[in-house]
């Protein structure tokens, strides 16, 4: 904006340009009359030509002589002119007298009418192109410009901006897009991981016990292929979690199995020095080669494992081993919602070997249980048994003892009844045993004495014979 602009004072500005707003409204309402009346006198002028009688050729040259005059008024509006339009009109009137033509009477009015307005407008004309306002008005005018034209370079650099702003807008949606398809396909893997899953539980429902192995090694075999594992194996710990009491295997084809001793994994894994590898409970090694020298590090290099994934595998608060998935073509990295269901999936196979474990304990416990049955059983038959051959003996005994007290002494048939006493001390020995296996022995002395004492004590041969029998008990006592 120039100096002469910036000097220009607003108020009376403002001032000129309402006198300005003044005169253009007084000069439309007077034009419009003016313009009203000349159309109605040109119209009304037109109908006084054509021949007639006297009185009408008189009218007419009366009112071409109007024409003229308001002709020449309208291109020069002087007052001499103005004078003679008046004169025209006085004459015409005249001339109607007392027989006034409304038509006339009309003409006349709007030819004095267009007298006084076209005066007054050419005033009001001259006033508005020769006022003070004209010059402030283009100095505003040129001040307008100026700000147009700094308004249309701000609009340029708000276009740039704007123009910069829709590629940054474009760009972020872009990046948008290609996060939400990254999300589904992240959700689509999580739900085909959630569906392998639930399938490797599903299939050891109402499993039985004989193909437990078998359901292990295929949720495995599932496991190790949707996480894109090279190798995999799953290492059941011992009683003590020091040992190794089963491994469980598997690997691609193209990848040759993990030798080594059985131990290994459980070892790295209880030993594990590197704390910073440890991600929701487990053990996420993206690069074995970064790892610091140590005994582990040169175990899994040992090995041929590049990425190692090491869950420990837990049933009702017990360590029942670690599952252990091995990357050995290449560096693989496992996200945390696929370490999470891997988790979850060793869970799984922990009660599912864990639910191995306690059914073959319980079927070797039914067995004992049934083999102390049997023998309990044998045990009753045999105690029963053994008393009845005991009071059998009791008999033979008393008789014995009986005719050894009416033989004589050195004679042939004493000794063959100390054969027969001989005999049933032995087959007392016998007894005794059944009765011992049996837990049911039982000593009957009283029997046995009572029949061998015949009222006398009996004989030392007698007495020695009764101490040899209860020697006998007392061994298998």
């Amino acid at each position: 904006m120039t100096p002469e602009v910036r000097s220009v004072d607003k108020s009376n500005v403002w001032q000129a340009i309402s006198e300005h707003e003044v005169l253009v409204e007084a000069f439309k309402s007077r034009n419009a009359l003016l313009q009203n009346s000349l159309s109605f006198f040109a119209h009304t002028i037109e109908q006084f030509d054509g021949a007639g009688n006297q009185r009408q050729n008189a009218w007419s040259a009366e009112a071409g002589k109007l024409a003229n005059a308001m002709l020449r008024f309208v291109h020069d509006p002087r007052a001499d002119i103005a004078s003679d339009v008046n004169a025209s009109l006085a004459r015409l009137v005249q001339w109607t007298g007392d027989d006034g033509d409304p038509g006339v009477a009309a003409l006349v009015s709007h030819g004095r009418l267009i007298v006084a307005l076209l005066p007054a407008v050419d005033d009001s004309v001259t006033r508005l192109l020769a006022g003070a306002t004209t010059e402030r008005l283009g100095a505003l005018e040129a001040a307008y410009f100026e700000e147009h034209a700094r308004a249309v370079a701000r609009a340029g650099t708000f276009g740039i901006l704007l123009y910069i702003a829709a590629l940054a807008l474009v760009t972020y949606v872009s990046y948008l897009f290609v996060r939400l398809r990254a999300n589904a396909r992240i959700l689509r893997a999580r739900v085909e991981f959630e569906r392998v899953i639930v399938a490797i539980s599903a299939q050891f429902i109402n499993r039985p016990l004989a193909s437990i192995d078998d359901g292990i090694n295929d949720g495995l075999a599932r496991l190790a292929t949707h996480a894109g594992a090279d190798r995999a194996q799953i290492t059941v710990c011992s009683d003590g979690q020091t040992g190794v009491k089963d491994r469980y295997l598997w690997s691609r084809p193209d990848v040759r199995a993990l030798a080594g001793q059985l131990d290994d994994v459980v070892a790295v894994a209880l030993r594990w020095p590197f704390k910073q590898y440890e991600r929701q409970g487990c053990i996420c090694v993206r690069d074995v080669s970064g790892l610091p020298a140590s005994p582990e590090t040169s175990r899994l290099q040992q090995h041929g494992i590049r990425s190692w994934l090491c869950i420990p595998m837990w049933s009702a608060g017990k360590l029942v081993g670690f599952l252990s998935l091995d990357a050995v073509a290449g560096r693989k990295h496992w996200p945390a919602d696929d370490i999470a269901l891997s988790r979850t999936a060793g869970e799984i196979l922990a009660n599912a070997i864990e639910r191995q474990r306690n059914e073959s304990e319980r079927e070797m416990l039914e067995t004992r249980l049934h083999q102390a049955q049997r023998l309990e059983s044998i045990g009753t038959l045999a105690g029963g048994i053994a008393h009845e051959f005991n009071n059998i003996l009791g008999a033979i005994f008393g008789y014995a003892e009986l005719a050894l007290a009416t033989v004589g002494s050195g004679s042939r048939a004493r000794r063959h009844l100390q054969g027969i006493l001989t005999a049933g001390e032995r087959a007392q020995g016998v007894i005794n045993k059944v009765l011992a296996f049996s837990r049911r022995s039982e000593r009957r002395p009283g029997l046995i004495g009572g029949a061998r004492g015949g009222g006398n004590g009996g004989s030392p041969a007698r007495v020695a014979s009764r101490d040899a029998h209860h020697r006998d008990n007392d061994r298998w006592r």
